[in-house]
């Protein structure tokens, strides 16, 4: 079975001005480009599906996200933020697909930047899976995030992994901001029977095991089930 795996970041609203929004979510697509052709957002998603390259500088990005404020008819949710779409392909097999929402001030809600990983990427690959944990550390860097983790898409459907918030199950790499650290005990994320935790920027990098999530393998399956009721014993 061909599992596929997304990077997912979440962010808590705050206040901030719509350049501020911008800039930072423009900084994360110039990570991305420094990345190749794999991760280049070339094409904006919208609902004209224009098959243009989109032109990448800070003022059309801008126009462009501008566009995509939550809206209803004609009344605009300023608080609710701004939405835009990316894809590196229109070839479904190298595609990595690139959603963002920022600006966010809803303390219900988070700012999100998710990339999804196309089929062609393996991360059985060392270089792949190399590149990828570079690609995640790096947008943790820009986007600070409280909570963010690199997740195979097949397993993150599973029940038997518990609550179906993300953010309560653990995943192959996972970033917890400082907040979460302290909230579970510094010591004891530290001494987690898993494969690595390290320090990373105001947060907490934690690797499950060395290599991605099998959803067919049990041994990854029981592995991921015990660092949870770890984390929750």
């Amino acid at each position: 079975m061909e599992q596929s795996h997304s990077l997912i970041f979440w962010a808590k609203p705050k206040r901030e001005s719509f350049d501020e929004a911008a800039e930072r979510a423009y900084e994360l697509m110039e990570v991305l480009m420094e990345y190749g052709e794999t991760f280049y957002p070339k094409y904006q998603l919208n609902e004209k599906y224009d098959k243009q390259p989109f032109q990448w500088e800070l003022s059309t990005f801008k126009k462009a996200l501008r566009q995509g404020i939550n809206r209803e008819g004609e009344i605009e949710f300023l608080d609710l933020g701004y939405s835009i779409n990316f894809i590196s392909s229109w070839e479904q097999q190298d595609r990595v697909s690139i959603q963002m929402t920022v600006g966010i001030q809803k303390p219900i809600f988070n700012n999100t930047f998710i990339i999804g990983l196309p089929s062609g990427l393996s991360l059985g690959s060392e270089p792949d899976k190399e590149r990828v944990e570079s690609v995640f550390k790096r947008c943790i860097e820009v986007f600070r995030p409280e909570w963010a983790a690199v997740v195979n898409d097949w397993n993150k459907r599973r029940k038997d992994q518990g609550s179906r918030n993300l953010s309560k199950r653990m995943h192959w790499m996972n970033y917890w901001s400082s907040e979460r650290v302290q909230e579970i005990g510094e010591k004891r994320v530290r001494e987690a029977p898993i494969f690595n935790v390290e320090q990373l920027h105001e947060g907490c990098l934690l690797k499950l095991q060395e290599n991605p999530i099998d959803d067919e393998r049990i041994e990854d399956l029981e592995r991921q089930l015990a660092a949870k009721k770890y984390f929750e014993g």
